[in-house]
């Protein structure tokens, strides 16, 4: 696999006598005096002899960002497709839902969500084939051990690796060995990520490696704090007078919440919700 990044070159510092070229480019470097005979230094900065300038006179150079012209959704079955039809300056973006996660047991079934979330043993796995259009994955699924995973190392290790493309994961549910199996740890802001060797089966801090790229911050919004709140209080700010105004000592099929209160009240009146009777068998 391509390295993701080359390190930097590492110039020594020299406050002396400056350079004459840039040790980088190679290219010569120009002072340039302009008519009140305060020196400017042309080009990437490099510490060279010369006066101080007051860096809000200087102008700050142009930067040029990748020629992506846009970002086009496509839909899971397009991906095969766009290996041979595709743009470089496009970035394509896929949603995967659970009927591209597994596939009924039985040949002529039907997928049914319901019954996927009631009977996933009835399920098997489905994803597998995707994975190999795919450069960067973001796994925002709940997962327990009674749904399939979405990247095993199984699978990794039966690549040719030359096949495989996927470079980076952004484990945004960071469940550890869940649906990506080798999310074998949570990653902080401070060492936002790893490189999974699966030649090797092992994981090393930092990005700088052979191996994929996983990202596992379980606070990630905490990173983004203005926009999280932001976020979270536009979708949340029409709920409110709904809770405020809500006799939550009246039944709980009597309550009368929106769906997305339904879904997400654990607890009522001192007893887990139907949705979350799972987690019992943790406390």
């Amino acid at each position: 696999m391509p390295r993701l990044y080359y390190p930097p070159l590492v110039i020594p510092l020299n406050t002396g006598e400056g350079y004459a070229v840039n040790p980088v480019s190679g290219d010569s470097i120009r002072l340039v005096i302009n008519s009140t005979g305060d020196t400017i230094i042309t080009g990437v900065l490099i510490p060279v002899q010369g006066k101080l300038v007051d860096p809000d006179l200087i102008e700050p150079p142009h930067v040029y960002p990748a020629e992506i012209s846009e970002v086009e959704e496509i839909a899971p079955m397009e991906l095969e497709s766009i290996k041979t039809e595709h743009s470089n300056n496009v970035i394509y973006k896929v949603v995967f839902k659970e009927e591209h996660i597994a596939q009924p047991k039985q040949r002529d079934a039907q997928f049914n969500l319901q019954e996927y979330y009631n009977h996933p043993d009835r399920y098997v796995p489905n994803f597998e084939q995707f994975l190999p259009n795919l450069s960067i994955l973001m796994n925002c699924i709940y997962w327990d051990e009674r749904y399939p995973r979405l990247v095993t190392k199984q699978w990794l290790k039966s690549q040719n690796r030359n096949d495989i493309r996927l470079q980076i994961i952004g484990d945004i549910s960071v469940d550890i060995n869940g649906a990506i199996e080798f999310t074998e740890k949570v990653t902080t802001p401070a060492s936002p990520c790893f490189i999974y060797n699966y030649q090797k089966d092992v994981i090393n801090d930092g990005f700088d490696g052979e191996g994929i790229v996983v990202m596992a911050i379980d606070n990630l919004p905490c990173e983004l704090p203005q926009e999280s709140s932001l976020a979270f209080s536009t979708a949340l700010i029409d709920l409110v007078p709904i809770i405020v105004n809500t006799d939550f000592s009246q039944p709980l099929d009597e309550l009368n919440l929106p769906i997305e209160l339904q879904h997400a009240l654990i607890l009522h009146r001192g007893k887990l919700t139907p949705e979350y009777l799972y987690i019992d068998k943790y406390l």
